[in-house]
């Protein structure tokens, strides 16, 4: 096994060799001045391509990890470090703590996830991942949104804090109402696929009801395994569900050029720690495996470099047809987006292209509201937004999509011909004309806030 790495640059060596590797460069509070020169960085410093710009809509945070959207207008961002969860209120933007917890302080411990329940609109749940000092662990706690502050703690779940490295903390709902957590094998020799003490609750996605319990139609039936989704998962700092296929990705920090990205399935054994990247370049191959009965080994869909952080399907109408769908992944060397190009039948990463660069640690990225894509930056304590300059829809060019543009869409519709920019806003399925086929998504977008 190789060398570990953390949000804060530190190396540790684990089971097989000794190899040193760069981790995520360390970062201590900001001052006012660092503040401003984040500001001045995102205005500045970020790239997209041509035709896309960046807005930073708020900046000057304390190593923020993840985010999530209470309406159109306003967000919650967790501090790692700090413990608070922070309300933004746009456009302003108005930030305010709404909650502060007690958190351990250490490389990949803290406030590290956010989840909404999918019927928030009726009641209000926000879930958090977090490491609590006293006692020493990980909890899951579900909070009430009061409108202005986070109430009503019920810890629905708690899992071992072993360590400062690999602690996961990457929670999401899926489309089958279930809460899925990652936690990582936080540096122990012990993971699940040891044969001398194969159970421990890390390296795993768990799968549970909202309030905690664990579903009857979990994969695994063996005493102690009924929790999990998946095992042999060092860690993950991004998880994601393809809207269109309903399937979950993660990415999977590796060794050197054994970083990977994952498809995993229900019952998935990815591997870790008896195989990394794929496992034909594994002299064992799958035979030195724990195999809990349900399970399947899974190789990884993609096998980079770099450290792959956050990923998200980008499932919007407000992108042309050649960006939408695809999968985008945060990558710490660089501070790149990458793009990644998925097969028709949604179960192969192609490639990965460098679509964005120099936006720092990107420990999260998300779709908004408003159909734009959302990138938080570790290191720089900003929230990026990334947006097409005329989305698709804006047929008059104003930057937005509104009912305005309805007469230009219906003319296009009727055979009027159109300039090369208008048929870029106006096709949505990217077929080279305006149909019928296209009117779907119109729609969507304008009934998107802008």
């Amino acid at each position: 096994m190789r060398i570990a790495r953390d949000y804060c640059g530190q190396t540790r060596s684990n089971e097989r060799g000794k190899d040193r590797r760069r981790g995520f460069g360390n970062t201590i509070g900001l001052t006012s001045l660092v503040c401003l020169l984040a500001f001045v960085r995102a205005a500045q410093g970020q790239t997209v391509p041509s035709g896309y710009q960046v807005q930073p809509v708020a900046c000057g945070l304390s190593r923020p990890t993840t985010m999530s959207f209470l309406s159109a207008n306003e967000f919650l961002v967790l501090e790692q470090y700090s413990g608070n969860v922070k309300r933004v209120q746009l456009p302003g933007p108005l930030v305010t703590t709404v909650l502060t917890l007690p958190v351990v302080q250490e490389s990949e411990t803290g406030l590290l996830g956010i989840t909404l329940h999918p019927q928030f609109q009726q009641n209000s749940f926000v879930y958090l991942y977090y490491t609590n000092p006293t006692p020493r662990e990980n909890r899951i706690v579900r909070y009430t949104w009061d409108g202005t502050m986070l109430t009503s703690p019920t810890t629905i779940a708690t899992l071992p804090s072993l360590g400062s490295l690999h602690n996961g903390g990457i929670l999401l709902f899926g489309f089958d109402g279930k809460l899925y957590v990652v936690i990582g094998q936080q540096g122990s020799s012990l993971t699940t696929n040891s044969a001398a003490s194969p159970l421990v609750t890390t390296a795993v996605i768990l799968r549970l009801n909202d309030d905690g319990t664990t579903p009857i139609d979990n994969p695994f039936s063996l005493p102690g395994w009924e929790r999990f989704f998946a095992y042999g998962i060092r860690n993950c700092f991004g998880m994601a569900f393809d809207s269109l296929s309903g399937f979950l990705w993660i990415t999977q920090p590796g060794t050197v050029l054994n970083d990977e990205i994952n498809l995993i399935p229900s019952g998935a054994n990815s591997g870790w720690d008896r195989i990394q990247g794929n496992v034909a370049n594994d002299p064992e191959g799958t035979s030195d495996l724990y195999v809990v009965p349900g399970s399947q080994y899974v190789d990884p869909k993609y096998v980079t470099g770099g450290t792959p952080t956050s990923i998200r399907f980008l499932h919007s109408c407000r992108w042309p047809a050649s960006l939408r769908d695809d999968c985008y992944v945060g990558k710490y060397s660089g501070g790149y987006i990458l793009q990644g190009i998925i097969s028709s039948d949604r179960t192969v990463l192609f490639v990965l292209v460098v679509w964005g660069q120099n936006f720092g640690i990107t420990t999260d990225i998300q779709i908004g509201p408003d159909g734009y894509m959302y990138v938080v930056s570790l290191d720089q304590g900003c929230v990026y937004r990334i947006r097409p300059i005329n989305p698709m829809g804006d047929l008059n060019l104003d930057g937005t999509v509104t009912m305005d543009d309805i007469p230009l869409f219906t003319h296009a519709l009727l055979g009027e011909p159109l300039t090369r920019q208008l048929l870029a806003v106006a096709d949505f399925d990217g077929d080279g004309s305006v149909t019928g086929m296209d009117i779907p998504c119109f729609v969507t977008s304008l009934q998107m806030p802008n």
